[in-house]
């Protein structure tokens, strides 16, 4: 009977020399067992290769030839001496350590490495190769260095939040604007520095973007370091993960007073402009009134020509530039917006004499003044003659749009019956040089017995203002 342990039914067998071997054999981490050499002070010098498993060679390139049995300083030329001292430390501690080291002599390569007491003069060391690992981490590390320096240097204010909106970054421009002391507007203590009356409407929008997930775009006052407010034009985009989750927010606010201010200096100079072309109309209006009382045979002639003057007043005040005070949807004039505009003297109460409908579009500013004279034109010849000179009559314009050219119809009914005049008179003749000279337009008229039918037809490029 020999004196290998026997295991007691249900105890664990103890793993064999044999089993650690053929594990050792398997892993993918280098091993090797070493043992240390002193110098004569005693200090650890140098170890020499006792055993090595295959991973050895695949983590550090050398054969187990070159390494058992030598020294590491012979095996390695140039291997770093404080590697050594901290092998002898595990020796002469008998405590194992854990850590990273870069060996220059092996391509630069850098591992993770465990070393164990083995006793008298000996240690193992498990150890992985890191390079890669460390590779990453450093160009990582290099990446949030460059993009730090970058959003430090740019003259722009840039803020972070984290996905529920919680500001946790501002750039070093942001503070030296506001005047903050550095970190006092984490959280919500940004919110101070926005103007009293704008901060309802941002800090709803900001909440429709946290909720939804749109980007976040606003202008509002903030208080610059002096005191003063200055308009600001905030905006947010969320970062996203693969999976489409939001995990950051970022922000910029973008000083635009000067655009503020000049934008307010262009409206009043447009109401300036505008005022005085109104005054232009009525000085010329004087002037033919004037001109009547000492040739009332032409009165007639005159107060045509002043109606055209009116609508073109009109035409003029609908298609001009508006301000910020103005509602929104008269932003903008409209084709059909400036039709509606004319023919609105006339409706008659309890009975629809003007209908318009179709397609709509933003007007050019400089189209305004020929598509007035000639809606003008119709409206008056058929009060006089047409659809409008009875009650139950009606006007029927429609907007229609294609790709190339955008076409007002026109269409009258109910009235008496007409037929084509024989020649056509001043105003008519106006409308169509206006329309072909200034917009290259096409105005075709046909005269049906139930009313005449207009298709005024522009290029869109032409009559339709760029949204």
């Amino acid at each position: 009977m020999n004196d290998a342990a026997v295991a007691e039914p249900g105890e664990e067998q103890p793993l064999g020399e044999a089993s650690y071997r053929g594990l050792f054999q398997k892993i993918r981490e280098g091993f090797f067992v070493a043992e240390l050499v002193r110098d004569e002070a005693g200090r650890a010098a140098d170890f020499i290769f006792r055993e090595v498993n295959p991973a050895f060679t695949e983590q550090t390139g050398l054969t187990a030839s070159a390494a058992l049995g030598h020294c590491v300083s012979a095996a390695i030329p140039g291997f770093p001496a404080s590697i050594v001292r901290r092998y002898g430390a595990v020796v002469d501690s008998g405590e194992p350590a854990a850590f990273e080291v870069e060996v220059p002599a092996l391509d630069h390569r850098s591992y993770e490495a465990r070393a164990h007491p083995l006793g008298d003069e000996r240690f193992a060391v498990l150890f992985l190769d890191i390079t890669a690992h460390k590779s990453i981490e450093r160009a990582l590390e290099e990446s949030r260095a460059l993009l730090a320096d970058i959003v430090e240097s740019v003259d722009q204010m840039i803020w972070v939040t984290r996905p529920d909106g919680y500001h946790d970054f501002f750039n070093r421009r942001w503070y030296e604007y506001t005047g903050a002391t550095p970190g006092s507007s984490d959280g919500d203590g940004w919110a101070d520095l926005f103007h009293p009356d704008d901060q309802e409407r941002t800090f709803a929008r900001w909440r429709h973007s946290l909720a939804t997930g749109d980007p976040y775009e606003i202008e509002y006052r903030l208080r610059h370091r002096s005191g003063d407010y200055r308009w600001m034009l905030g905006r947010a985009h969320p970062v996203r993960d693969e999976a489409g989750q939001i995990i950051r927010w970022m922000g910029t606010c973008t000083d635009i007073q000067a655009q503020k201010s000049f934008g307010e200096q262009m409206e009043l100079a447009s109401k300036e402009l505008s005022h005085r072309i109104k005054n232009i109309f009525a000085v010329v209006s004087g002037l033919i009134a004037l001109s009547v009382r000492q040739h009332p045979e032409a009165r007639a002639f005159a107060d045509e020509v002043r109606d055209r003057i009116a609508a073109l007043g009109r035409a003029h005040d609908y298609a001009r530039p508006h301000g910020d005070g103005v509602p929104s949807e008269a932003q903008r004039a409209s084709v059909l917006g400036l039709v509606r505009q004319l023919l609105s003297p006339y409706g008659l109460e309890g009975r629809e004499r003007v209908l318009v409908e179709g397609d709509d579009a933003p007007l050019r500013n400089r189209a305004a003044t020929p598509i007035s004279l000639a809606v003008h034109e119709l409206a008056t010849n058929a009060a006089k003659y047409g659809a409008l000179s009875v009650p139950e009559g009606q006007v029927r314009v429609r907007g229609e749009r294609s790709a190339e050219r955008f076409t007002l119809r026109w269409l009258e009914k109910g009235g008496p019956p007409v037929r084509e005049p024989e020649h056509f008179g001043f105003g008519s003749r106006l409308v169509d040089i206006t329309l072909k000279g200034q917009l290259g337009a096409e105005l075709v008229r046909t005269w049906r017995p139930e009313g005449l039918e207009v298709c005024l037809s522009a290029p869109v490029d032409q009559l339709v203002a760029e949204s």
